[in-house]
């Protein structure tokens, strides 16, 4: 077929797609008998739901870039000039000459063909605000909303973000990649050539090399795809790459964003740090499981302190063992960590109608969380400020077990509900899982993002990471000691180590012990009967 049949049957099939049968039967009626026949065949699996393959594969490849100069028209665009080019095929300015309005068309090479009716399926699957819309499609090519402005590797080459548009960016793009993992679809290549910052925000370029979940053909084991800089590890040993890989090279833009280099060390605010750590960490399971987490850690805001002089760590003076918890009134002391002489301040709190626990303080001592009962009397997170009169319950924490603790920033709350312990957001919402677990019994939460906890059904303590895997054994039961129990565990500043204590079947045996997550050796520190309070300064 010469190319002007091409064009021929590529014109007649957009023309006569969209209209009734009828219609359709008159506007082919006196077309040439081999152009009839192209398009009545393009038709027929078009209404088979075949239409991304058929208009790609249907009709044999040519040399389509090699003839294509401003003012060349491919079907109903009319090609202005080249704006970018890749490894399967070339991208060019347009103007759609029915609707007037500017396109981005990109032509591929005959030897992706397949990749590229790939591509077309998986941008249709999309509708998302930061991913690029696909408008049309034609034999080889794509047509794609035309997205004015920079891509963030040409941005990048004047150095660094600032951390504020690091973090407003990365969330969007998080955003674009939790709409494509929520479809079943693995980009793949993620990397500032592949992101356009325009005035809007940013847009996620060129699911050429994207994965569909449905799709088990578009990789032979062992074969590498992608670009090696921001390739996840297992994408560079040829292995196979899920929406975690994509977490990965998320890391490395983010790095590169703050930094201005790909391997440079991550710098900047210690919550972006953290978030950025752990997209980096090399085993899949000790990354971010989400990307949806990573853009609501992104988008998340630290509360503005008002400048004072004076700090405050609070604590709270338990009650009795025995003192009813409905009836419970709790004494809480606010200390100064300034240079300022100490000046304790007393007031009360009212556990009001819930059948609860004593309350766990927020890391900065603004908001007291307990465990309670809801209207229909299942468990529940509850939560107070201090200086309010009631309390409300945090949507999503139905079902929750006694156990609670709080991330080190005061932004999330750990717990333990329906099989597994969970974490959601202060103000309420989605629970995330960190790990299927039973009955959690007390736990705490690293800076550097890992939890220990010890669980009714195994007494030693486990540790996973808080953006979620399978847990592995922290420390061991001694038998010489007749060890039964290690509980209370609690971090110390440098989120490496932690204390807990030990219950033995001699009471005498019982202690408190110093570990650290990177041995399992531990310390005897002192002879502890109860929980022990480890203050930071004061």
């Amino acid at each position: 077929m010469t190319p002007e049949r091409r064009r021929q049957v590529e014109d007649l099939f957009h023309r006569a797609v969209s209209r009734a049968p009828e219609a359709r039967a008159a506007l082919l009626a006196g077309c040439d008998p081999e152009v009839r026949l192209e398009v009545e065949s393009l038709l027929a699996q078009a209404s088979g739901g075949e239409l991304l393959t058929c208009l790609i594969a249907h009709v044999p490849e040519l040399k389509t870039e090699s003839m294509i100069v401003p003012g060349s028209e491919l079907g109903p665009y009319r090609i202005e000039e080249a704006i970018g080019s890749g490894g399967m095929g070339t991208v060019y300015r347009a103007v759609d000459t029915r609707l007037k309005r500017r396109v981005a068309v990109k032509i591929g090479m005959e030897r992706f063909s397949g990749r590229f009716a790939r591509e077309a399926k998986a941008i249709a699957a999309l509708n998302h605000p930061q991913i690029c819309s696909l408008y049309d499609i034609g034999p080889n090519y794509l047509v794609m909303e035309l997205v004015e402005g920079e891509s963030l590797q040409a941005r990048l080459k004047k150095g660094p973000l600032p951390t504020d548009q690091t973090m407003r960016y990365g969330a969007q793009i998080a955003g674009a990649l939790a709409a494509a993992h929520a479809a079943g679809i693995t980009h793949r290549d993620l990397k500032p050539g592949n992101i356009m910052l325009a005035k809007i925000g940013v847009k996620v370029l060129d699911f050429g090399l994207a994965k569909m979940a449905s799709d088990q053909t578009l990789t032979a084991p062992f074969t590498v795809l992608g670009t090696p800089a921001y390739m996840a590890p297992e994408q560079r040993a040829g292995k196979e790459a899920d929406p975690r890989a994509d977490i990965y090279s998320l890391g490395v833009v983010l790095r590169e964003m703050v930094t201005g280099s790909r391997d440079g060390d991550v710098s900047g605010p210690p919550h972006l740090v953290y978030i950025i750590e752990n997209c980096l960490r090399e085993d899949p399971e000790d990354r971010w499981q989400s990307a949806l987490d990573i853009q609501k850690q992104l988008e998340w805001k630290p509360p503005t302190v008002a400048s004072s002089t004076r700090s405050f760590r609070p604590w709270f003076v338990a009650a009795a063992a025995g003192l009813a918890l409905l009836a419970s009134n709790i004494a809480w002391y606010a200390v100064t960590r300034s240079t300022v002489e100490a000046e304790p301040s007393e007031f009360t709190i009212s556990l009001d109608k819930q059948s609860g626990s004593l309350p766990v303080p927020s890391p900065d001592g603004r908001l007291l969380a307990f465990h309670g009962l809801d209207s229909n009397g299942r468990g529940a997170i509850w939560l107070r400020p201090v200086n309010a009169v009631s309390s409300h319950i945090v949507a999503g924490t139905e079902g929750a077990g006694r156990a609670l603790f709080w991330s080190p920033r005061g932004d999330w709350i750990g717990f333990y509900a329906d099989g597994a312990m969970k974490k959601i957001k202060a103000a309420g919402g989605v629970p995330f899982t960190i790990a299927e677990v039973t009955d959690v019994q007390d736990a705490d939460w690293s800076p550097l993002g890992d939890t220990i906890f010890r669980t009714r059904n195994r007494e030693a303590l486990l540790r996973v990471r808080d953006s979620g895997g399978t847990p592995q054994p922290l420390t061991q039961l001694n038998a010489a000691l007749h060890e039964n129990s290690h509980r209370f565990p609690q971090f110390l500043s440098d989120g490496k180590r932690f204390l807990f204590v030990t219950r033995c079947s001699d009471r005498a045996n019982n202690a408190l012990y110093i570990g650290t997550l990177d041995s399992p050796k531990v310390t005897r520190v002192m002879a502890a009967q109860s929980r022990v309070f480890y203050s930071n300064g004061t």
